[in-house]
């Protein structure tokens, strides 16, 4: 009989033929290396689920059919879990955060609320009223409330108890390819015009000789990537799986993210990038910022403007002193974010927990540079 504490984890994992989302493979990432500890019993909830050609009625049921079940395993008689983690969306946190913040207020049982993604604030403010103040009535005095980016937890100071949890991976860095300029440049990630898509495609144009941008992601409604590249110095790669990243990653010299997604927060495909020593271009949009910083692990242009983006690419590919001392400082930042090294911390925070003095309204301030005391 297992005697180890239980520890109940709810969100989203990677299903068959389903487009995979940082959410899901964040999940996925927290749920191995809780089990990697040895410190609980870790039972899991699932809630990813098919979304097959339904209505709005159909996608309602759907989901709250999975919200219902989650519910019932919070509340069904036996052994109480240490805790519930819910790992989850913006939008799912304020839809389904007070649901299970009462069930877990009738069988007292700490609940650790954490959001993934960047736009908490924006679901936030866009919601009526009433969700609002469900929201800081129940969400916002959640046991523990895990947020993504140092500006979301200055936006949600008043929450009751507040870490921040950055984006986190565990890749191990490949070998040096041995170049000394950046010529092989990739994007990964959905693809979406928002992405800078357009901008990539344009920028890689005045690459010089020898220089590839390479394109690799599931395509979303609105942006054919197909029928977008013109130059044959861009190429795209199709969909990779999340266990495909790394192994792509080994074969380019630096990453390029020149986003302008409203929701962007700290995408893990920056980090995976930073683990693997590759400099990041991306554009200082939103939270980019907190993980990308200028001339230490990368190069930030701004959102939109395909011939500063150019001339970042170029830069990476005619400066070999710059290009070396980024790709160290990519190396050196990308250790901050390391999925063990939070688990541990998750680990700690859940132990305070269990203490009754520790139930107060405490919160932790933000943290630069993904670090928290």
């Amino acid at each position: 009989m297992n005697s180890l504490p239980r520890l109940l984890l709810i969100g989203p994992l990677p299903i068959s033929g389903d487009v995979i989302g940082g959410t899901k493979v964040s999940f996925a990432s927290m749920v191995a290396e809780l089990k990697a500890t040895g410190r609980y019993q870790v039972l899991v909830r699932n809630t990813s689920r098919r979304q097959p050609a339904l209505g709005r009625l159909g996608r309602f049921v759907n989901n709250l059919a999975v919200l219902t079940l989650v519910a019932l395993r919070i509340l069904a008689p036996g052994k109480k879990p240490v805790a519930a983690v819910f790992n989850t969306s913006s939008g799912g946190a304020l839809k389904a955060g007070w649901l299970l913040w009462a069930c877990c207020k009738l069988r007292r049982i700490p609940l650790v609320i954490r959001v993934f993604g960047g736009d908490l604030d924006l679901f936030f403010k866009s919601a009526n009223p009433f969700v609002r103040l469900l929201a800081r009535r129940t969400l916002l005095r959640a046991d523990l409330l895990l947020l993504q980016t140092n500006d979301l937890c200055e936006t949600f100071k008043s929450a009751r108890r507040l870490r921040h949890w950055p984006t986190t991976r565990e890749l191990s860095a490949p070998p040096s390819n041995g170049a000394e300029r950046a010529l092989q440049f990739v994007f990964i990630g959905q693809l979406r015009r928002e992405k800078g898509l357009a901008e990539a495609l344009e920028a890689a144009e005045s690459l010089p000789q020898g220089g590839q941008l390479w394109i690799y992601g599931p395509s979303m409604p609105g942006f054919n990537i197909k029928e977008s590249i013109k130059d044959e110095r861009c190429f795209y790669g199709g969909a990779l799986s999340s266990q495909q990243v790394p192994l792509v990653l080994s074969r380019f010299d630096a990453l390029i993210f020149p986003s302008y997604h409203k929701g962007e927060g700290m995408p893990g495909i920056l980090v995976e990038a930073l683990q693997s020593g590759l400099p990041v271009i991306s554009t200082r949009w939103r939270a980019l910022p907190e993980i990308i910083k200028h001339e230490e692990n990368g190069l930030l242009i701004e959102p939109g403007d395909s011939s500063e983006l150019a001339a970042a690419m170029n830069r990476l590919a005619t400066e070999p002193e710059l290009f070396s001392r980024l790709r160290l400082g990519a190396l050196s930042s990308g250790e901050l974010y390391r999925a063990s090294r939070w688990a541990s911390k998750l680990c700690g925070w859940i132990d305070e927990l269990q203490s009754p003095k520790d139930m107060s309204s405490r919160r932790e301030a933000p943290h630069g540079h993904g670090e928290a005391a």
